[in-house]
């Protein structure tokens, strides 16, 4: 399986469209980060900026390549996946939104 998963990457990353794409979508995020700083004030746009340089320090997506994403090579998440949060974000792992409570 692992095999098959990183094979379908490498063929995703060779794909011709592949760059155009990219340009596309990158040119659609600009446009609309353009016409949002027009509505915002300025307090909002200084989060808006802080959100989007910690949002370019990460490249999106999990870890890559079987790193589990913690220091000491463990997954730092408890098997819970991104934050280490249950199904409702919460962190309890309870998917009945009781808290654990019922």
């Amino acid at each position: 399986m692992r095999d098959l998963n990183k094979a379908t990457r490498e063929a995703i990353k060779n794909l011709p469209e592949r760059e155009a794409a990219r340009a596309a979508l990158k040119e659609c995020d600009d446009r609309f980060l353009t016409a949002l700083r027009g509505i915002l004030t300025e307090q909002q746009i200084a989060t808006l900026d802080k959100f989007i340089a910690a949002r370019n320090g990460r490249t999106g997506g999990g870890p890559r390549d079987g790193d589990k994403g913690g220091r000491d090579g463990k997954d730092s998440t408890g098997g819970k996946g991104p934050g280490g949060r249950g199904p409702r974000g919460g962190g309890s792992g309870d998917s009945t939104g009781t808290g654990g409570r019922g």
